[in-house]
């Protein structure tokens, strides 16, 4: 999809209709992942005052219905869920696990999308998402009511809301405004403001080892694409900060391996690297490894060099650990999984009914 290796000292900013160019001198952290302890992911549980909050989905309806969690947000009493099966949608339950509402409609109308790529929720309630087809972004009120729908200047993976405006990850493909930037950050009316780093040579667009995400936290916006070691922190207000770089030494990448990917996946058997989404805290980061092609989310102390490891998933399994929002790393279940651990009312309810959240604070 979408990859870069880039160092940052010092770092220049890309002008693309920009109020001003900006150079960072960049602090940039860099973490020898393989000198890590590695204890399992129940270490961390038995180790550490971790709450836990299981959410049994229950939808009564068909609109809320879905078969594959790709993007879990929790807001105040509300949780979204975008549905990466085939039927693309965006579903919402209450924090009690009951089924709420569809957000939108598929289809070809005015206001409906052919695809949902990413979605946001903002602090007031109003949702917003990505149609990557029509290359538009749709607003929905608190109530899932149709607010509007823009074209967007440029053609955009992933989306994080801000207080003024908005952060878009760009499409390494994109043709558009600021072609060739990863990051754009804009106003409501989708003005560019300031742009974020290059995508480079060692970019394979025509293949896709997983999604990424913006990844907020109450320390701000974490931002990672595969195959970059490099995750981009970002405040609040869409102002970039600085970086972490996972560094997994003699398992790194090599920057040709980044190129016609497709042809070397067997290689891979050698490399570890970040995947899916990274969200970074004081105290952790926490995310998944593609590590010898097989997903293994973790969670890792940065107070005791430690990295907390689930199972490792096979290669397009779906692993437990899916998400992070706020200060919630975000799990499910489903039948067929692994759920011994589980509270005895919860594998009850998976006997005969299909997902299970586990929200634990981890931050």
């Amino acid at each position: 999809m979408n990859w870069k290796y880039m160092l940052l000292s010092p770092l220049f900013l890309l002008g693309c209709q920009t109020e001003k160019d900006t150079h960072v001198d960049s602090k940039e952290i860099t973490i020898h992942y393989q000198e890590a302890k590695v204890k399992s992911f129940e270490d961390l549980l038995r180790e550490k005052s971790i709450r836990e909050e299981y959410v049994l989905l229950r939808s009564e309806s068909s609109v809320t219905d879905f078969s594959l969690p790709k993007k879990v947000v929790v807001k105040s009493d509300r949780i979204f869920i975008l549905d990466g099966s085939r039927f693309v949608k965006l579903v919402v339950f209450s924090r009690e696990g009951k089924g709420l509402a569809q957000v939108g409609m598929h289809g070809q109308g005015p206001r409906e999308y052919l695809n949902i790529a990413d979605f946001d929720v903002a602090d007031d309630g109003k949702i917003y998402f990505i149609d990557g087809r029509l290359d538009k972004l749709f607003c929905f009120n608190e109530d899932f009511s149709f607010v509007y729908s823009k074209k967007l200047p440029f053609e955009a993976d992933v989306v994080k809301i801000l207080p003024s405006g908005f952060l878009f990850g760009l499409s390494s493909w994109n043709m558009g405004e600021c072609e060739g930037a990863k990051i754009v950050r804009t106003d409501w009316d989708l003005n560019v403001q300031e742009t974020f780093f290059e995508y480079d040579e060692y970019t394979d667009p025509s293949f896709w080892i997983s999604g990424y995400a913006f990844t907020r936290t109450k320390d701000g916006i974490s931002y990672n694409q595969t195959i970059d070691n490099h995750i981009y922190l970002f405040d609040f207000e869409g102002n970039y900060k600085s970086c972490v770089n996972m560094d997994f030494g003699s398992r790194n990448v090599p920057d040709e391996a980044k190129k016609k990917v497709e042809s070397k996946l067997n290689d891979y058997e050698e490399y570890d690297l970040l995947t899916n989404y990274v969200a970074v805290t004081d105290n952790y980061i926490i995310g998944a490894l593609w590590k010898s092609r097989k997903i293994v989310p973790f969670v890792y102390d940065r107070q005791t060099n430690t990295s907390y490891l689930c199972e490792e998933q096979g290669e397009y399994a779906r692993p437990a650990l899916i998400g992070y929002s706020d200060t919630l790393s975000i799990a499910y279940y489903e039948p067929g999984m692994d759920t011994n651990a589980l509270p005895d009312s919860v594998q009850a309810f998976l006997e005969k009914e299909d997902f299970v959240l586990c929200l634990r604070n981890i931050y």
